[in-house]
């Protein structure tokens, strides 16, 4: 049985209201015991930053799942119950193939006033 899957997409053009709407947002509405949050990270550097960030909020991280866009996208596949693509072909959800995508997509959103 899958537990339900949220999901929300938060955008900013600096990283201080990113951090500070994820941090309100675990303190209001905590996930239930043994579930993890996951949140999708672009680098490294940026899972290391977010990690001493939310420590320094919260005292500790823990129950916390910090995903490059691949990992995440083939996780969903799998929660979802989507076949993934064979290791010999291909991988849309390849990094390379995953900037271009993303970066058309957010070409379309609105801007901001």
């Amino acid at each position: 049985m899958h537990s339900a899957l949220n999901l929300q997409l938060v955008t900013a053009r600096r990283l201080t209201p990113l951090l500070e709407h994820l941090a309100r947002t675990m303190r209001e509405s905590p996930l239930p015991p043994r579930e993890d949050d996951i949140i999708v990270v672009q680098s490294q550097g940026m899972r290391r930053w977010l990690t001493l960030e939310l420590a320094d909020a919260f005292g500790a991280v823990a129950s916390m799942e910090m995903l490059f866009p691949s990992g995440f996208i083939h996780q969903l596949a799998r929660r979802l119950e989507i076949a993934t693509v064979p290791r010999d072909e291909v991988d849309a959800f390849s990094r390379d193939a995953l900037a271009w995508r993303v970066e058309s997509l957010l070409r379309r959103l609105p801007d901001e006033a």
